[in-house]
């Protein structure tokens, strides 16, 4: 048609016509690309384009049949995806598109996400045509009166979607804020300024002592622990031996055990080894106790360590009980053995406690 008269374009200048024709009508030009639809358009997509048009299928949408919802809808979709759409279906589905290419591969893999929102992430990875998907998808998942009418989607229909959305959106932070829990609980780390610093410096007194390189590469990371997600994003990413962005489910599971066994092995090294003469950060006890409970006259063992914090917290304790203790010495008891079996049994008894 372009090279027909009146026009007489030549060929070699089709394709760019083309081109400049799709940018000017995004809102209503759909490209594919080998079937596919093309979310955005790079390089390639052009160098593609200029190169020849048989791989390529164009597509005119209009929307005259569900404009009632289509601005409700994308209003919705642009507050919870952070982008600004235009109220139609194909701008929609685009930017739909684009909201979970941006995310964490976890996040398209994982199935801990609510059964909805599953359905939703699922179709909508393999959509290959976003206003179909926008269209028949959507009503299809969360419209509860009709399944096949987006125009009799309700407004708690549309906070479904919304919700699912979010929920897509939020589900990597909150299990990484989860593995920040288990980190902080097993390395004895509060959010507390004071205690990043002294986790700083714990770690930094045992780098390149241990011969442990794991353990190494984790101390490294916790010398530099701050409240920032960058550096936790680098530590999780030993203990998962990966990108923590590119985990799987089953993964999880073996990341929090890893974590406890880690903190064990670096409380272990603060504890045993001395470090350039400077005070132990952390102090070692070992309690072996014969109980006759239950028949069974196998003594157990109960290893701990105190912090250095802890052990001055330990040490007052200890003064307050001695000072009970000597009060009710001068009344009651002729020798040590009374005194020391009233220890073992408060020993016993806080250990059957923490293990109920």
């Amino acid at each position: 048609m372009w090279s027909a008269p009146p026009f007489g374009i030549k060929k070699g200048l089709h394709n760019l016509l083309l081109f400049l024709f799709i940018l000017t009508n995004r809102k209503n030009v759909a490209l594919y690309y080998e079937d596919l639809y093309q979310v955005e358009y790079n390089d390639l997509t052009i160098d593609y384009l200029f190169r020849g048009l048989k791989d390529f299928t164009i597509t005119w949408i209009s929307y005259d049949d569900v404009k009632d919802k289509i601005g409700y809808l994308a209003k919705a979709c642009a507050k919870e995806t952070d982008q600004l759409i235009e109220d139609n279906p194909l701008n929609i589905g685009r930017a739909l598109k684009k909201f979970l290419n941006s995310k964490e591969d976890w996040v398209k893999v994982t199935n801990t996400l609510s059964k909805n929102t599953l359905l939703f992430r699922d179709e909508l990875k393999k959509a290959k045509d976003p206003v179909d998907f926008v269209i028949n998808q959507i009503p299809i998942i969360f419209n509860k009166s009709n399944k096949t009418d987006i125009n009799k989607m309700t407004k708690e229909d549309i906070e479904d979607l919304k919700n699912s959305i979010k929920e897509i959106k939020k589900a990597f932070e909150r299990q990484l804020e989860k593995f920040k829990a288990s980190i902080f609980e097993n390395f004895r780390i509060t959010e507390d300024k004071n205690s990043l610093d002294e986790i700083n410096e714990r770690a930094s007194l045992i780098i390149n002592k241990t011969g442990d390189f794991e353990l190494n590469s984790i101390c490294l990371r916790l010398s530099k622990l701050d409240n920032s997600k960058e550096t936790l994003l680098s530590l999780m990413s030993v203990f998962a031996k990966k990108d923590i962005q590119k985990i799987y489910d089953y993964d999880v599971e073996r990341i929090l055990i890893d974590i406890a066994a880690k903190a064990q092995s670096f409380k272990k090294a603060e504890a045993f080894i001395k470090v350039d003469n400077r005070e132990r950060n952390m102090t070692a006890f070992s309690i072996v106790h014969g109980d006759k409970k239950e028949g069974s006259e196998k003594p157990t063992t109960y290893d701990f360590m105190l912090s250095k914090k802890e052990e001055k917290k330990a040490d007052e304790l200890a003064k307050e009980l001695e000072k009970i203790i000597r009060g009710k010495e001068l009344e009651l008891f002729e020798n040590n053995n009374v005194t020391l079996g009233a220890i073992a049994k408060l020993i016993s008894n806080r250990r059957n406690e923490s293990n109920e």
